[in-house]
């Protein structure tokens, strides 16, 4: 029995798979939706810093070819604590392993989420599909917690 319990605990963290990490301690993490074939209110980017939320006033549709640079204004400093959980649920590890762009954001109209997240000063960023059955499975409660995250935002912006 002792070999027994030595060996399970020996290869248990083996078992772990990639998503399994430590928290990962974000200089900022930057999250949003848009829409291209949308005539008014069709960019919605926020910005988690510092335990503060933030929103952009630019409100323009992301490049795909660099980071979004927004305009953030500070938001009531409670909907930060309404927002921090979102942190714990990036996969970090899964995303990396992923190309800038994950299944066909924005391709019939259904729009897509803008991911960026800052580590020690690099900027790694997404563009993911809004559609969920174009996504792995990994990545649905990740789009299912920030689609959770803009509704609460849109019902309690400044």
């Amino acid at each position: 029995m002792k070999k027994f319990l030595f060996l399970f605990a020996a290869a248990l963290p083996l078992a772990c798979g990639d998503d399994d990490q430590d928290a990962i301690d974000y200089d900022y993490v930057i999250f949003g939706d848009y829409y291209g074939e949308c005539t008014t209110d069709c960019v919605h980017i926020y910005k988690l810093e510092a335990n503060n939320t933030y929103s952009d006033a630019t409100k323009m549709y992301p490049s795909r070819t660099a980071p979004y640079e927004g305009d953030y204004q500070l938001l009531d400093e409670n909907i930060y604590d309404e927002m921090k959980d979102l942190l714990d649920i990036i996969p970090y590890g899964a995303l990396k392993s992923h190309d800038t762009t994950i299944g066909e954001p924005d391709a019939g109209d259904w729009g897509g989420i803008y991911l960026a997240v800052s580590v020690n000063g690099e900027v790694d960023y997404w563009f993911i599909d809004k559609k969920e059955e174009n996504l792995p499975d990994n990545l649905k409660p990740l789009l299912a917690k920030i689609n959770e995250k803009l509704l609460y935002l849109s019902n309690h912006e400044n």
